[in-house]
């Protein structure tokens, strides 16, 4: 994990002059910019999710690590989803050049491995969910037995969460990210044909220390 800036003594002379305003490690906190953890904190990259029966979308990534505590603790954990690609199964027979699909309800859940998902954390608001776009350019990734058909821009999938994320990492133990949500498409073409999203990369980002 990237490392966060911890509490230092010479933040005990802002703390005399602030007074009774704020308290020391509410102080520390404030001056404490946004931290981001290592690349791929979640392990999904380049990762071609397909969709189950219904449009579903569900995969769980391989257990990571707890990451080493800091204090002040963050209150609000940013998990972000880049996708620029979707993919169809490399045997879908009635490839269309382009189709129009809906991303829905994307959500990121994190538990420790020997918990249930009852332990989670509460997610405060999301961004670009749902989003609809336009796929085309396809691509065959034989080393994914799918083709990727891109996006016009590349779309990030914002999800905001409570201190409790960050709990959960960082005690108890390994973790286990799982993501679901579901995506939509109308073309005809590929009915019967397994479509899904391609994650290009995920980021976890920590603010509101304190």
């Amino acid at each position: 994990m990237s490392k966060i800036q911890t509490f230092n003594p010479k933040w005990s002379l802002l703390c005399l002059v602030a007074g009774g305003l704020v308290s020391c490690s509410n102080l520390a906190g404030a001056l404490i910019p946004p931290q981001t953890l290592q690349d791929n904190p979640l392990g999904i990259n380049q990762t071609a999710i397909q969709t189950r029966p219904g449009n579903i979308l569900d995969y769980t990534a391989a257990p990571f690590g707890d990451y080493v505590a800091q204090s002040p603790a963050p209150n609000t954990v940013e998990v972000g989803i880049v996708i620029s690609k979707v993919t169809v199964n490399a045997s879908c027979l009635t490839l269309p050049a382009s189709f129009s699909v809906t991303l829905r309800d994307i959500k990121v859940q994190v538990r420790d491995q020997s918990d249930t998902f009852a332990q989670k954390a509460t997610i405060k608001g999301t961004t670009e969910n749902p989003i609809t776009v336009t796929a085309s350019n396809k691509v065959l990734r034989p080393e994914l037995s799918v083709y990727a058909y891109a996006l016009a821009a590349p779309k990030t999938i914002k999800i905001i969460y409570d201190r409790q994320l960050y709990n959960i990492v960082t005690s108890g133990g390994a973790n286990v990210a799982r993501l679901t949500g579901t995506l939509e498409i109308a073309d005809p073409n590929l009915v019967g044909c397994r479509v899904g999203a391609l994650v290009d990369s995920n980021y976890v980002k920590l603010s509101n220390f304190g």
